[in-house]
């Protein structure tokens, strides 16, 4: 039985604020895998252009200042450190990475181009597991992000109102049911415990959050993919043995936004990185206009993506939302503004 508890915004707010200590390993997962798109990857586009994008002032091939939230998150639930999947580590995310299966831009080499979205990615580790996705493992999916932006860019050039919704409504049913796809996949393959996250508020972002009719746009666009994810995840999250846990960026993206204080930031609306890469293969100036104090109190680093600070409060997150896998049966799903709680049997769930 599902059962509503509470609602969830204050206490994300304490729970992605604080910081949580490492996990045992013995009580842990036996190993982590990461798919998704710039917001997780650990260098793999880095590694697939080879060294062209990004490049300084962003860090180690990520798409940040630093480290994506999986780094932090896996060293703390015990599974030890992270690597891109094309140095044979386990995060299979791709900057530039879709949840659904649009062709990979140009400028990819295709090698790197044919795992570069979530189906690809999702091959490319049952390819390399033998078929077998471990049972004893959690698989981490977070993507969608890059599909709605080319949908908001795309609609905008639909001028009937109708026929610009239907297509909103059609991309967004269509990189859910990818995304809900290659879950099931993973779990034909044996996968048994996931970790999902839903998408930020684009409209906060600062590429966005400066003209009112495109935030509520974007805003707009992430609700709507969020709600079909939570219905999509609702009817996954009931099959047997299917254990699903869920990380509501969206609020806690918006509780930042709203109390800065609370999460230790004092900029939550500007980049602090002005340039950047442009279709992420090629660069033009990039000019860092926060300090290095700054950038640890800013929510984004450049015009998309989060700063190394706001990674460590949605690992923060994460880590609060994930049980070790032995937990008898308390599920913490945190999707849809609500925490919400689900009881299985200890046995045969």
């Amino acid at each position: 039985m599902l059962r509503r508890v509470l609602p969830r915004l204050a206490a994300l707010a304490l729970i992605a604020a604080a910081p949580l200590a490492a996990r045992p390993a013995e009580a842990g997962y036996a190993g982590l895998y990461a798919f998704g798109d710039s917001l997780t990857d650990r260098g793999n586009l880095f590694i697939a252009t080879g060294g062209a994008a990004p490049v300084p002032p962003y860090v180690a091939g990520q798409l940040s200042n630093g480290n994506t939230w999986v780094e932090s998150f896996s060293q703390r639930l015990g599974t030890g450190p992270t690597a891109p999947s094309l140095l044979g580590g386990g995060v299979f995310a791709y900057a530039l990475g879709r949840a659904d299966t649009a062709p990979a831009p140009p400028p990819l080499p295709p090698a790197a181009g044919a795992q570069i979205n979530l189906p690809g990615q999702v091959g490319a580790f049952l390819a390399a597991a033998g078929g077998t996705a471990p049972a004893d493992a959690l698989y981490a999916v977070w993507a969608g992000s890059n599909d709605m932006l080319q949908t908001l860019a795309d609609a905008s050039l639909i001028a009937d109102p109708v026929a610009r919704a239907l297509f909103i409504n059609n991309a967004i049913a269509t990189s859910v049911s990818s995304l809900i796809g290659q879950m099931q996949a993973l779990e034909a393959a044996g996968a048994e415990h996931f970790l999902v996250l839903n998408l930020p508020d684009l409209g906060k972002i600062p590429r966005l959050n400066g003209d009112p009719m495109s935030s509520a746009a974007g805003t707009g666009i992430a609700a709507a993919f969020n709600a079909a994810l939570a219905n999509g995840l609702a009817a996954f999250d009931a099959l047997p043995g299917v254990r699903v846990f869920g990380v509501d960026t969206f609020a806690l993206i918006n509780r930042a936004v709203a109390a800065p204080a609370a999460f230790g930031l004092t900029n939550v609306t500007d980049a602090c990185l002005e340039g950047g890469p442009v279709n992420y293969t090629t660069t033009i100036p990039a000019n860092l206009v926060c300090t290095p104090a700054q950038l640890t109190t800013s929510l984004f680093f450049d015009d998309l993506h989060p700063s190394a600070a706001t990674h460590v409060l949605i690992a923060n997150a994460a880590l609060a939302a994930v049980p070790a896998p032995g937990a008898a049966g308390l599920l913490l799903v945190a999707l849809g503004g609500l925490v919400v709680v689900r009881r299985r049997a200890a046995a045969g769930a």
